[in-house]
């Protein structure tokens, strides 16, 4: 089970084991950059003019949505540790979910409109069929996801060893 903020304070630590990867996500996270990235998709497939002049409507925006996405008191990242998978926010880092390793059956990657060019993406982590944890707008998710399911593979090996000495 994905524990939430109130169970964290009493059950994990702040940092969820040592960090083996920080993702900040991009600014596709929230609606309207989802939405700028769509507009800038379609500018891209037209004509070169209306690039440009997308691009320049699009430029300012993006920085304002840039510089709120990494606002010390309320920004949203990621962090894939040596036991688990945890959404933080805030600095310094307060954990809103975490999902042990152990618990996780399948890591998935998923587009969502807006982020077909860019190469972000959600990455998905799954309990059996249920999701545990989402990691939304994450920058090169294919590489990400395959980095997590190095993890997940090696705390799998790591504990079917314990296991085998324990009997």
């Amino acid at each position: 089970m994905s524990l939430t903020t109130d169970e964290l304070s009493e059950k994990a630590p702040v940092t969820p084991g040592r960090t083996v990867k920080t993702i900040w996500p991009t600014i596709a996270l929230w609606s309207l950059g989802a939405g700028m990235a769509r507009l800038w998709n379609r500018a891209l497939s037209a004509h070169r003019f209306l690039t440009i002049a997308v691009g320049a409507a699009l430029a300012v925006p993006a920085a304002v949505l840039y510089l709120w996405r990494v606002r010390p008191w309320a920004c949203t990242y990621y962090r894939l540790a040596e036991n688990g998978a945890a959404v933080l926010r805030g600095l310094p880092a307060r954990a809103a979910q975490f999902v042990p390793w152990q618990e996780v059956t399948r890591i998935e990657v998923r587009l969502l409109p807006g982020q077909e060019r860019s190469g972000a993406g959600d990455i998905v982590f799954f309990r059996g069929d249920d999701e545990a944890l989402r990691f939304s707008a994450v920058p090169f998710a294919p590489a990400v996801a395959e980095q997590a399911r190095r993890i997940w593979n090696a705390q799998r090996a790591f504990h079917e060893i314990l296991a085998r000495r324990a009997s």
